[in-house]
């Protein structure tokens, strides 16, 4: 892995540092533009939303600075991860949301690398013991990038915190993404093998001075569905 990392740095300075007087101008357009269109289709595919925020010219410019700056991982898929920091530590864009826009993309691409093992889940009850699947990511955002309408007018859409649960379908083979509330996301957090779902229920009842009835019939299809979808699994 060393090496690889060290060749792919030292391939990448030599076309992109060396004079053309001390290489042939042919192949050294020829090294270059490889290497360049090779970036250039992992990111196109890596941020599809991000590129359309900008100009081809602005996206030609700051592939080739991060090309002189140097990838180090060998697995183009985490280049895209590489090229993201870059390009957020550089503030090379003046988008408002663009680190919510880019984390977001980038998540959907370390979770389709994933390899997901399905369980054959039962039927939800409350007097079981669940916890959330290590498949699963919170994450908490300053824009609701998730919406599909957010794209089409940014600026109609409040900055604020918005929680977003990710999850693997398996069915539609794509993974989702759902926003979820503050008290969802730390009731889920606290599902674990030592209380079942009826005690960490009666838990929050008291926490929140909120009638055990009324969380039971708050969460219980929304519990019931991520049983079904595998966000909480049975120990």
């Amino acid at each position: 892995m060393k090496l690889e990392q060290n060749i792919q740095k030292r391939f990448v300075d030599i076309i992109t540092t060396q004079e053309e007087s001390q290489i042939s101008s042919k192949a050294h357009e020829v090294y270059k533009n490889l290497i360049y269109y090779s970036f250039e289709d992992v990111i196109l595919n890596a941020y599809p939303r991000f590129v359309k925020l900008i100009s081809k010219e602005a996206l030609k410019s700051s592939i080739y600075n991060f090309m002189n700056y140097g990838a180090k991982d060998p697995l183009y898929w985490r280049v895209a991860g590489e090229y993201k920091d870059f390009i957020l530590s550089k503030n090379y864009f003046e988008i408002e949301y663009l680190k919510d826009l880019l984390d977001f993309e980038f998540l959907e691409i370390q979770m389709y690398m994933q390899k997901y093992t399905l369980k054959e889940q039962n039927t939800f009850s409350k007097d079981k013991h669940y916890t959330l699947s290590d498949a699963v990511n919170i994450f908490t955002y300053s824009y609701p990038i998730h919406n599909p309408k957010f794209d089409a007018n940014p600026s109609k859409f409040e900055q604020g915190e918005y929680i977003v649960l990710f999850y693997y379908d398996a069915q539609k083979e794509q993974i989702i993404s759902r926003e979820i509330t503050p008290f969802l996301k730390e009731f889920l957090e606290e599902l674990n093998d030592t209380n079942s779902v009826l005690e960490t229920m009666k838990k929050f009842s008291a926490n929140y001075e909120v009638a055990l009835d009324d969380i039971i019939e708050i969460l219980g299809e929304v519990l019931e569905d991520f049983t079904k979808n595998s966000i909480i699994l049975e120990y």
